[in-house]
């Protein structure tokens, strides 16, 4: 959401946009990698940031508290925090749906919101 609601100004629209390509590419590290990360950080809290882990631990309100210490609120928002299961999960694939929905969900969102201001211009200029 935009500083002024629902409204995104160009430049906020863009920080948005790149920190929630970023989330997904680390989202998708995360799911690619979940094998390797479950040999290593089973039954652990990691969190993911440019594609790799940057710290770990058992309780994630710990974890939370380190990050806020260590990183900028810009980068922890393009961060994944996600919790890393012993076996392998079943629900996988429905998380993955999931994310997929809802970037799909955020792009209709952003072309819905691009038409109405084109239609806004296109009615200040006739």
């Amino acid at each position: 959401m935009g500083k002024n609601g629902w409204h995104f100004t160009k430049d906020e629209e863009k920080k948005f946009l790149k920190r929630f390509r970023e989330a997904s590419r680390n989202f998708r590290y995360f799911y690619d990698h979940l094998d390797e990360l479950r040999l290593k950080y089973a039954d652990k809290w990691v969190a993911v940031f440019d594609r790799e882990i940057v710290d770990y631990d058992d309780d994630i309100g710990v974890l939370r508290a380190r990050l806020g210490e260590r990183y900028e609120e810009s980068d922890i928002d393009s961060m994944i925090i996600n919790y890393v299961p012993k076996e392998k999960p079943r629900y996988l694939l429905l998380q993955k749906i999931a994310w997929v929905e809802a970037l799909s969900d955020l792009q209709t969102d952003l072309q819905t919101y691009r038409l109405k201001l084109s239609s806004n211009k296109l009615n200040f200029q006739t």
